[in-house]
């Protein structure tokens, strides 16, 4: 004959799967509503989830420390750092614990770490975190993966903010090679990494050599976007302004115009899809 813990054991277990599938959802529409800027309303929604998360899964599971990582996301977008230090901490002492010290996921909680480091003026401290990921992301994912580039990439910004623009370069530079061999000359990653390097040229006043990669950079959001994204418009507009400060008048205001056309056009689009 069943006990009664054997005939309720079914049934509470389906109460429990409803719960994390309701969690589910309160999570889903906390990320959405933190990439629209609604920030109380994402909050509100992962602490539903985060309680719903502790309750049916218990403190040290893998979804709470998700849960922690999102909240800390929505924190930190809204200035409040060490708020978001406390929860990142807090997701990487779960994710160690559940996953071990390699695993990707912990690799990601460290990175994101770094960056309110970084965003405090700790550069030094969000360098020696970014390498710890950096070695734990080569030892996991390979050398040529792109998790690996992105990581050479914040370490290099890292180094600009510390006067170190050589060395940056450098990072930049292996960032970008990874991201050709990975996902191949025309992704916009390469793209991206073209203007950060032209960024640091600009700096430097090399003029000439930073315009070379705001072109290369333009030719492949064209390619990928079509000439009326507002990328386009953005690179075509740090196009001008480097020629302004090249004294080539003429050619700056042609390209300000065409961004400004193109800005009304992407806008107009934008509009039109909502």
């Amino acid at each position: 004959m069943a006990s009664c813990a054997d005939v309720a054991r079914p049934w509470l277990m389906q109460e429990q799967q409803q719960h994390i599938g309701i969690a589910r959802t309160h999570s889903i529409a906390g990320i959405v509503y933190t990439r629209q800027g609604k920030s109380e309303m994402a909050l509100e929604l992962h602490e539903k989830c985060l309680a719903i998360r502790i309750k049916a899964l218990g403190e040290d599971h893998s979804s709470v420390a998700n849960t922690y990582n999102n909240i800390g996301l929505v924190y930190y977008m809204q200035g409040k750092n060490e708020v978001a230090l406390e929860l990142y901490r807090k997701c990487l002492a779960i994710r160690i614990k559940a996953l071990g010290e390699d695993h990707p996921d912990v690799t990601a909680t460290q990175s994101n770490i770094a960056i309110v480091y970084a965003s405090q003026g700790k550069h030094e401290t969000a360098v020696g975190l970014f390498q710890m990921c950096l070695a734990t992301r080569i030892k996991a994912l390979g050398e040529d993966h792109p998790d690996v580039a992105t990581t050479y990439g914040t370490i290099a910004s890292a180094y600009v903010s510390l006067g170190k623009v050589e060395m940056a370069l450098e990072l930049y530079e292996k960032s970008l090679a990874i991201n050709i061999k990975a996902l191949g000359e025309n992704h916009l990653s390469v793209a991206a990494a073209y203007s950060i390097i032209a960024n640091v040229y600009r700096k430097q006043r090399k003029y000439e050599m930073a315009l070379e990669l705001y072109v290369k950079s333009l030719a492949i959001k064209i390619k990928t976007l079509g000439e009326d994204h507002q990328s386009v418009a953005d690179s075509k507009y740090s196009m001008a302004l480097l020629l302004v400060r090249q004294g080539e008048l003429a050619r700056a205001w042609g390209l300000f115009r065409e961004s400004r056309a193109i800005s009304k056009k992407a806008l107009a689009l934008e509009q039109g899809r909502t």
